[in-house]
């Protein structure tokens, strides 16, 4: 008997511990079940979205610890990599919250006067920096007080609170939204207190939790009394929110501290998105595996396009620039940058498609004068921005004979001395006569002495050349004469070389100008010489004045140095090797050699090449020719 006891009582031991365990395990599952709720989403730096969130348990207590490696985000279906995780705990992080009240009728006398009580005291809990609105459920719903950091009026505002009328509870809540929803991203929250029954909306339960999603603002009903506790549940699930049930208004005050524990600790999380920046409006879902089961919730975000901002070092509008110029860009942009793009005045100088985007821009082919950069920079979203700089372009360098001038008479030993504008730096100077070389000058000021003593008397050409420390070229030229020295002796030499090289050269010119008649190729001939269909360049006026010169070579060169031209042009302003005129299957094409030296073709100057017709005018220097083409 006493055994069959003892075994019933083991039995029932037994039963008593194995419940209890059944229990305290679904106890613990239920205590690990997780919420997500996403409380603000900024796009405004797209592509980069940050998330602000909360993690709280079953009793509605935030979940803090959790690592970056716990959460994944899913966009387009893919999973994109997740930048940073950081939790924050702090008072001094600044909220937003807008207080909705049932000012009902039902909450005359003691409901209301404790939730005054209440909620002033929440409001005295706040940081400086926090913000509050109030809206009432008076007239249909209303705003008591717009959100502002200015404590005391909105203690003003609630403490002159009285019940009256209806209860719209979606229509006050949808009020709140459109108070929130202005503000800056930043942790935002409305708090209703009400029993969460609806009287006279005209918002439905739908429209304002898909509002509220739509502006990721949760939803923290309190709610007390006879509680409607699907709705107040259903809008705070909906919303991200949390809601919480008290028997009545003297448990407000616990509601709030909850609240404010909430609203304080956060996760900021933080993506990059893989689209474009188009301005669409995107879902996403941030997921947490923690301890096996994965949780998850889903909002959305605008890609929203952004602007890119350029500035370049040492160029600024309105500079004067020559030579060599490094374009080297300061870019910020949304997205990695994927181009940018040079253009001179709407022509592309030079796109580029690496970082640093750096380019050397040789500027010696551009026209002097006034000009626009333009900067154009593509980032890997889609973004575009540009920046344009007004320059005034001219050679590198600039120099002017100082001593002797142009035309002058020299006899003696003299200074060779140029002044010099080079906008980098002049590395050194040489001096030629006649395209023979002088010397060089590599030290300030850049002259030279010079001694005519072995200096044939006649007329001849001094050159001064000019390059700068990035090796870029300028120079200039003077003609000067020496006269023949005061010398008897060498009056009559001069005078018997005079004599014999009229009888011996005259004759010989003239046999010489036969000669020239009979081949008319590569020199200067009379029209007689060629055939009536032959293409050829007559010249106009220069040094050969009526000499036609064939066009049936491969190329025909013409410029101011004699041996290196098969044409010798006349005047300072013809290059040394000016121009050449090729034969093409299609026709004759001049090059002009030297922009710093223009050639002009019916009177207009040409860039680099131009076509030559029948009748042609062609100016080079003080040398003017006619095109025959048969």
């Amino acid at each position: 008997m006493i055994q069959s006891i003892n075994k019933s009582r083991a039995t029932l031991i037994f039963l008593i511990i194995l419940f209890l365990s059944i229990i305290t395990v679904g106890g613990g599952n239920a205590q690990e079940a997780l919420k997500i709720s996403i409380h603000d989403v900024d796009d405004s730096l797209f592509p980069k979205v940050i998330v602000h969130l909360t993690v709280t348990d079953a009793n509605g207590q935030p979940v803090s610890g959790l690592g970056e490696e716990l959460f994944g985000v899913y966009d387009l279906g893919d999973e994109l990599p997740v930048d940073s995780v950081s939790e924050i705990v702090s008072s001094d992080m600044p909220i937003t919250v807008v207080l909705v009240v049932d000012t009902s009728g039902s909450m005359f006398g003691t409901p209301l006067a404790e939730t005054q009580t209440a909620a002033v005291g929440f409001i005295e809990s706040l940081g400086v920096a926090d913000k509050v609105g109030l809206v009432t459920f008076s007239n249909g719903g209303s705003v008591a007080s717009p959100i502002t950091e200015e404590k005391q009026s909105l203690i003003d505002a609630i403490n002159g609170l009285s019940a009256v009328g209806s209860s719209p509870f979606f229509d006050s809540l949808e009020l709140a939204i459109s108070q929130l929803k202005s503000m800056p991203p930043g942790r935002k929250a409305i708090i209703v207190l009400s029993d969460g029954h609806d009287d006279g909306s005209l918002f439905t339960f739908q429209e304002t939790a898909q509002e509220a999603q739509l502006w990721a603002i949760p939803i923290y009903p309190i709610g007390f009394g006879a509680v409607n506790v699907e709705t107040i549940n259903k809008i705070a699930a909906r919303t991200g929110g949390y809601a919480q049930t008290r028997p009545d208004t003297s448990e407000l005050q616990s509601a709030f501290d909850t609240l404010r524990t909430l609203l304080r600790q956060q996760y900021v999380l933080e993506f990059t998105s893989s689209r474009d920046a188009d301005g669409s409006n995107n879902n996403f879902t941030i997921a947490l595996t923690y301890q096996g089961p994965e949780y998850s919730a889903e909002h959305s975000y605008t890609a929203t396009p952004g602007e890119i901002t350029i500035e370049m070092v040492d160029l600024v509008d309105g500079q004067i620039v020559g030579g060599d110029i490094k374009l080297s860009p300061v870019i910020l942009a949304p997205a990695d940058v994927e181009s940018v793009e040079y253009q001179i005045d709407t022509k592309t100088i030079d796109p580029l498609y690496e970082p640093p985007f750096e380019h050397v821009w040789d500027t010696s082919s551009i026209e002097e004068g006034d000009h626009v950069l333009l900067i154009i920079v593509m980032d890997k979203v889609g973004n575009s921005g540009a920046k344009e700089i007004p320059l005034y372009i001219r050679p590198a360098v600039i120099l002017e004979w100082i001593t002797p001038i142009d035309g002058e008479s020299v006899s003696s030993s003299t200074t060779l001395h140029i002044s010099i504008d080079s906008l980098a730096g002049t590395e050194k100077v040489e001096y030629l006569l006649d395209d023979k070389h002088l010397g060089v000058s590599t030290d300030e000021p850049f002259t030279l002495d010079w001694n005519l003593a072995d200096i044939q008397a006649g007329e001849h050409i001094l050159t001064a050349l000019v390059t700068d420390v990035n090796n870029k070229t300028a120079e200039s030229e003077i003609t000067i004469d020496v006269p023949i020295r005061n010398n008897i002796w060498i009056l009559a030499i001069a005078t018997l070389v005079v004599v014999a090289a009229t009888i011996i050269i005259v004759p010989s010119s003239l046999r010489k100008r036969r000669s020239m008649v009979a081949s008319a190729v590569g020199t200067g001939t009379v029209a007689s010489s060629l055939d009536a269909g032959d293409a050829v360049l007559i010249e106009l006026s220069g040094i050969n004045p009526n000499a036609k010169w064939s066009l049936g070579k491969e190329k025909l060169r013409i410029g101011r140095k004699r041996d290196a031209n098969d044409i010798h042009a006349a005047g300072r302003s013809a290059s040394r090797q000016h121009a050449v005129i090729k034969k093409h299957t299609s026709g004759y094409v001049l090059y002009n050699l030297n922009p710093s030296n223009p050639t002009y073709i019916n009177g207009s100057q040409i860039e680099r090449e131009a076509n030559l017709s029948n009748g042609d005018l062609v100016q080079i220097g003080d040398s003017t020719f006619r095109v025959q083409l048969g």
